[in-house]
């Protein structure tokens, strides 16, 4: 898994803390022409609950999103 450093302020000095990065889902690349879509109107607390919970997991929204939809077209 691909690996960031982030500053981390301390007292007078700047360290660098390494923490990992969620990749981009290589499972739903588009061949040819990907299609945009967009969902508006998310209520916002269920939005950032959402998105904790991918980062918590180290999973990205988009790949979870798309693993919904797949497993919904195979039932």
């Amino acid at each position: 898994m691909k690996q960031m450093t982030r500053k981390k302020k301390t007292a007078g000095t700047v360290g660098r803390t390494v923490r990992p990065t969620r990749a981009y889902t290589r499972g739903f690349t588009p061949h040819g022409d990907g299609v945009e879509f967009k969902v508006r109107r998310i209520p916002s607390t269920f939005w950032k609950q959402v998105q904790a919970k991918a980062k918590r997991e180290g999973v990205s929204v988009r790949g979870m999103f798309l693993t919904t939809m797949q497993q919904f077209l195979e039932q």
